[in-house]
């Protein structure tokens, strides 16, 4: 079984190197600029894309010689006693972790299931606020979010709703809102999945460029829909300096995270108002 390894070492390789490309072009851009939704997207997916390039480029032989090489030097390795039982063992663990890997994903597709149909259950039926169609939890934590990777949902919890004014409530939806359109949850789904599946080194710093960058860019969607991007810095600063509740698995909150508060309200007051 020693084409196993032989296979994974070269996907893994080509899956790190384009890791590394993506952190040292997002590096590059924001000595700059921060990056788009867009651009951060592109780049947290090059590992993906670039795996799944290389397996299917494994099976096809762009030239005999070099088709021959790629699957004919690993047999030559056990040369020496006892390296054909050391290649299999090394088989053996990496079907391990890639077993292991598998369960932790799956568990965490598990919570994420058990926790959207728990909050469906829990709230109430969809109804209107401020156009936007929003589901009610029954509790006086603050909470907003949106969860569901194929359908997507806004849960905004009771106490959530008594504690901003409602120009602030329509911002903070609106944000959601924004998030549900563009099928952001079903982007970070594919994201965490990927990476969890396959840890690669650097990874993380992909991932969370690609989060901040989805935040600010439905922060501004939202100035862009109420009209004032002051609003939505102030709804921002409100929710920040509240006890923030339990994160759901696969939810996307209107919470700034640690250290993100003061990045997204600064990009809303550089927002031109003449665009908003």
């Amino acid at each position: 079984m020693p084409d196993v390894c032989a296979l994974a070492a070269l996907v893994y390789l080509a899956a790190m190197l384009a890791t590394g490309a993506g952190r040292l072009a997002l590096g590059c851009l924001q000595r700059r600029r921060k990056p788009s939704r867009m651009e951060a997207l592109l780049l947290a997916s090059l590992p993906p894309m670039v795996l799944v390039t290389a397996l299917i480029g494994s099976q096809i032989p762009l030239n005999d010689a070099l088709h021959e090489r790629l699957h004919h030097w690993i047999p030559a390795v056990p040369a020496t006693e006892g390296a054909h039982e050391l290649l299999h063992s090394a088989n053996w663990l990496l079907l391990l972790l890639l077993a292991s890997r598998a369960l932790i994903t799956f568990h965490w597709w598990a919570r994420a299931q058990i926790d959207t149909r728990a909050l469906r259950r829990l709230s109430s039926t969809e109804t209107s606020l401020d156009g936007i169609a929003v589901r009610i939890l029954p509790t006086e934590k603050a909470h907003c979010f949106t969860i569901g990777a194929l359908r997507p949902s806004v849960y905004v919890s009771e106490g959530m709703l008594a504690l901003l004014a409602a120009p602030e409530r329509a911002a903070m939806l609106a944000h959601e809102e924004a998030h549900r359109s563009r099928r952001d949850g079903f982007w970070t789904l594919a994201l965490r999945t990927f990476y969890s599946l396959l840890l690669l080194p650097g990874s993380g710093f992909l991932v969370r460029a690609w989060d901040a960058a989805a935040e600010r860019d439905c922060d501004l969607a939202a100035a862009r829909r109420i009209g004032s991007a002051c609003t939505v810095a102030s709804a921002l600063v409100r929710v920040g300096g509240q006890p923030q509740g339990r994160a759901f698995a696969g939810s996307l909150s209107f919470g700034a995270k640690s250290g993100h508060l003061e990045e997204r309200v600064n990009a809303l007051l550089a927002y031109d108002p003449a665009y908003v």
